[in-house]
């Protein structure tokens, strides 16, 4: 009979292309909730999603997932959370975008769920509005209240990010550079410049006269053969189109030993998380490499992406240089 396991994630489309990319359209979400931990009086709290996932009998369970309740080996947590049920029991398998299966059922009405449930803990009337007597901050209770909050709320990470690992070099040895359209190849040629002894392929969008294209584990198996056969590095250029369609099933295939996403300072922000964190969801990537840093006022917003940086228009640079 078939299995159940759970799942967790920073978001649903996450845990989505996880599955996806494990069992394709055999596994199927069951239910999913939006849990609240930790946190002080529902301030500083964590969220993530849990849900509970069906694979066939016999399949090999997702990876990171625990025995879903009712299942053999589950154990239950030790303390209580605060939960905020997001499931539509029974959901479909999960739905990826360009799969062709309608946003309102399976995985998309369980996001529908999710955000609908958000706010609406303990019930689904509004919660009233409550009144709070005014405060003066120059009064004994508020500076109680600033004393109290300092020893209960836990210091900030003020740490940032950590360093970037250097660029990987030796014979065989395959460095992937992701971004969108030709960024990929900038970056590899000024990589190439660094290490001298090293060749270039490109991959997705990417192709170039006198350049072969790596497709799937055999082009990058033949390519990892022949730069070890010549002594060389192998660099990477993986393009992804410029509407930030991430090809993730081609993406994993390329199993590089070292990861590089390329991003442009001078974009929009916004637009740049998107597709970045589409690339964390097929692969995970060890640094971040900038281009344009000189053409905007606000080049160190690449550091809200979260990854270490460590090279910046055309050579090694750390995230002070930004």
């Amino acid at each position: 009979m078939p299995s159940r396991f759970q799942l967790r994630g920073e978001s649903l489309e996450g845990i989505e292309w996880r599955l996806f990319n494990s069992h394709g359209s055999t596994a199927r979400i069951i239910s999913a909730e939006k849990v609240s931990e930790g946190g002080l009086g529902g301030f500083f709290a964590r969220q993530f999603f849990e849900v509970v996932v069906e694979v066939d009998d016999g399949a090999v369970a997702p990876e990171g997932s625990v025995p879903a309740p009712g299942q053999p080996g589950y154990l239950p947590p030790a303390s209580g959370k605060a939960k905020k049920r997001a499931g539509r029991p029974p959901a479909s398998a999960p739905t990826p975008a360009g799969s062709g299966i309608p946003a309102g059922s399976g995985i998309g009405a369980l996001l529908q769920d999710a955000d609908d449930a958000d706010g609406s803990f303990g019930g689904t009337a509004a919660p009233q509005e409550k009144e709070f007597p005014s405060v003066s901050t120059a009064s004994q209770g508020f500076a109680e209240l600033l004393a109290d909050l300092a020893t209960t709320v836990p210091a900030a990470n003020t740490t940032g990010t950590p360093d970037a690992p250097a660029l990987l070099a030796g014979a065989g040895k395959v460095v992937m550079i992701v971004g969108l359209a030709t960024d990929p190849m900038d970056v590899a040629r000024s990589m190439r410049r660094v290490l001298k002894n090293a060749e270039i392929r490109t991959a997705g969008s990417i192709k170039a006269v006198s350049v072969d294209h790596v497709a799937g584990r055999l082009g990058l198996a033949a390519a990892r053969a022949a730069g070890t056969a010549a002594g060389r590095t192998v660099i990477v250029a993986f393009g992804i189109t410029p509407g930030g369609q991430v090809p993730s099933a081609a993406l994993s295939e390329v199993e590089a030993d070292q990861i590089w996403v390329v991003v442009d300072a001078a974009r929009k922000q916004a637009d740049t998380a998107v597709w970045v964190d589409r690339v964390g969801w097929a692969v995970e990537a060890d640094a971040l490499a900038v281009l344009g840093s000189m053409e905007t006022l606000t080049p160190g917003t690449v550091h809200e992406l979260g990854l270490p940086i460590g090279w910046i228009d055309g050579g090694p640079g750390t995230a002070a240089d930004l």
